[in-house]
């Protein structure tokens, strides 16, 4: 009856499999990748592997899918089973300031998920809720930040990390073609400037390995014993165990800052300030608040430094910015979404 679809993006496998699992519902997807990971780590789930979106289009039909879950805009992909009946629903793979998600797509929707209470006044604003189709729900993947799921010291000693040093996570956005990433400006040259008393985790956008391979090897060339940066492979998908064992954020203007800071820990923002940026216009960045902005590399060391002496710093706004974001933090988004669901059949 429930239907999902996930391609390559294999950052979005982590949080849609609860949902799943509870829907007893079935996951098509035409990356051998995703399908080999499903299958690994999640056996209780359905999962079929299609070379092609025509033959998952019909492989949907015969299994009688009425409903078709997506967590991206893949709406044009599959309309085809309008004409069958399907309805379709968007969950979203995270939230950030950037306007990703405020898609036109998104009024297509017979239901569309939301996070919290900003991400709604958002769609408002945006008119994408013209039809009413919008309802917050909370957030899947922020989920299992609330319920505590990973703790630090446990994702230190599976990543191989020294439990008693402070450890840092740089986790970018992906080269969007809007100048959001800060890897370029930053990314290559921070085991330049990283202090030698802490430990650094580099955990790339998968857009990043895929399509910009040549500048992964030029920061492949900087490592040392001090850094530790994640392939983009089939065992090291999932963030948020990866957040769950860092002190401190480093980022930009990545989804991934909206996610870490239900932790509430301390989180330093990289400012690009690049061509691209100013030619698109500049929006405030509202997680910013949260958090000390750099925009000289040289800065980097001390602001760090500052922040592991003083992480509670920000916490009046992080709270904040938690309370606008997510409505719920309870952990029980599934349950919200099924009970959804369960009023779209009707």
């Amino acid at each position: 009856m429930f239907g999902f679809y996930i391609n390559g993006s294999i950052h979005q496998i982590g949080f849609i499999t609860d949902l799943l699992d509870k829907l007893h519902g079935s996951l098509y997807t035409d990356s051998e990748t995703s399908f080999r990971i499903i299958q690994r780590d999640f056996s209780s789930i359905r999962v079929y592997f299609l070379p092609t979106l025509a033959e998952i289009i019909e492989a949907m039909k015969k299994d009688g899918i009425r409903v078709l879950i997506l967590q991206d805009f893949h709406y044009k992909k599959f309309v085809k089973l309008r004409r069958d009946g399907v309805k379709f629903v968007q969950i979203f793979h995270g939230t950030s300031d950037k306007t990703y998600n405020l898609n036109r797509e998104s009024k297509q929707y017979d239901l569309v998920c939301l996070a919290g209470r900003s991400m709604l006044e958002d769609f408002n604003r945006k008119r994408l809720n013209k039809n009413e189709n919008c309802i917050i729900t909370g957030n899947l993947k922020a989920d299992r930040i609330f319920k505590k799921t990973y703790s630090r010291d446990a994702e230190i000693k599976r990543l191989g990390l020294d439990p008693k040093k402070k450890t840092v996570l740089y986790a970018p956005t992906w080269m969007d073609g809007m100048g959001n990433s800060s890897f370029r400006k930053f990314g290559l040259r921070m085991p330049d400037h990283f202090p030698d008393d802490y430990q650094l985790i580099i955990k790339l956008h998968p857009n990043l390995h895929t399509y910009r391979q040549e500048l992964v090897y030029r920061l492949k060339g900087k490592i040392d014993e001090n850094i530790l940066l994640l392939e983009n492979s089939d065992i090291i998908y999932d963030i948020v165990p990866i957040m769950a064992a860092a002190d401190l954020l480093i980022t930009d203007v990545s989804g991934v800052s909206y996610e870490y800071i239900a932790f509430l820990r301390p989180m330093i923002f990289l400012n690009n300030r690049s061509f691209l940026r100013f030619l698109y216009g500049s929006r405030r960045k509202k997680i910013w608040a949260a958090g000390d902005v750099v925009s000289r590399l040289e800065d980097l060391p001390a602001v760090i430094r500052t922040n592991i002496e003083n992480p509670g710093r920000y916490r009046g706004v992080q709270e904040k910015i938690v309370t606008d974001t997510y409505t719920f933090t309870d952990g029980k988004t599934a349950q919200r979404i099924i009970t959804a669901l369960k009023s779209l059949l009707q």
